[in-house]
């Protein structure tokens, strides 16, 4: 789902050239906007993986610090609907993704209204596990670890722009989770 989503919209930006005498002030200075995208987690110790969709916002400063470089920082926050459900004897328990959020630093190369960008970051995403009344009801974890991203950022007018972007999230325990991402910003 995620592979096919990616494959759609960097089809979608693919149309983009890469211009070089634009203008460069879409990458610069201050930025929100909403995001909306497909997610996969690898919980240790469930045999399929908990896939689902992500919405949310992200609010962000970004810098030209030289030769069309582009430095920035952002915070997200993102509702979830990952879910995985499996029998352990005869109980049926869901576990189930309800919410990320954390902060990003990116580094990118701006040609023209075209930006290219990586990314590093911390995030934790909120977990929700149900058991059969019988077991315990529920059980709530929050659970954090390292992100790692690349995307591809088109301004299409002074101060909007469409964004996509995947990011790989490695959490403190044997868990991973894939994300791909449709974003809309708006610079200030």
């Amino acid at each position: 789902m995620i592979r096919q989503f990616l494959l759609a919209t960097c089809a979608f930006f693919g149309a983009s050239t890469l211009a070089s005498a634009q203008d460069l002030t879409a990458f610069d200075g201050p930025y929100a906007g909403a995001s909306l995208g497909a997610a996969s987690y690898d919980l240790e110790g469930l045999d399929d993986n908990a896939s689902g969709f992500t919405f949310g916002g992200f609010i962000g400063y970004r810098a030209l610090v030289s030769d069309n470089w582009v430095l920035g920082g952002e915070a997200f926050a993102h509702t979830e609907t990952a879910d995985e459900r499996f029998t352990l004897r005869t109980a049926e328990i869901t576990v189930e993704a309800e919410h990320s959020y954390g902060l990003d630093a990116h580094l990118g190369r701006a040609y023209g209204q075209n930006l290219y960008f990586a990314s590093l970051g911390y995030g934790w995403t909120k977990y929700k596990t149900e058991y059969p009344d019988q077991l315990t009801g529920s059980y709530n974890d929050t659970e954090g670890g390292w992100r790692i991203g690349l995307g591809y950022e088109r301004a299409f007018t002074t101060p909007w722009s469409l964004r996509v972007r995947g990011i790989y999230q490695d959490y403190d325990r044997d868990d991973r989770a894939l994300r791909g991402h449709l974003d809309l910003a708006y610079r200030f």
